[in-house]
């Protein structure tokens, strides 16, 4: 089965750098959708690409779907995994299983460049 097309913010598109809202400690996540449901996942997906009723501080800044559209992986901003847990979890119910781990960035490559880092 081929992933639905989805569309992404165009600041997103053009490499938008990344400037937090305040001062805090931002993470970068990965986000790993284990796709359960391909046609409800990708429907309710693109409300988490358009950031719909996302806690301050938490967006999504890469997306991944796999051919097949049976998997998902995400680099999203938050200022925690359990605030970005809850809001991802709660948006694509059951039709996906997620998993999630902090991003390393002093020794990953290929990151967006944080302005004011």
């Amino acid at each position: 089965m081929r992933a639905m097309r989805l569309r992404c913010p165009e600041s997103y598109r053009q490499g938008e750098s990344i400037q937090p809202a305040r001062k805090v400690k931002i993470m970068l996540i990965v986000l790993q959708h284990r796709i359960t449901n391909p046609t409800t996942a990708f429907a309710r997906g693109q409300n988490l690409l358009d950031g719909n009723g996302a806690p301050q501080g938490t967006r999504v800044l890469q997306f991944y779907p796999s051919t097949d559209g049976n998997a998902v992986f995400c680099l999203w901003e938050s200022n925690s995994i359990d605030e970005l847990r809850e809001y991802a979890d709660a948006v694509m119910g059951d039709s996906s299983e997620n998993s999630y781990f902090e991003v390393d960035v002093e020794i990953a490559r290929g990151l967006p460049r944080l302005v004011g880092a």
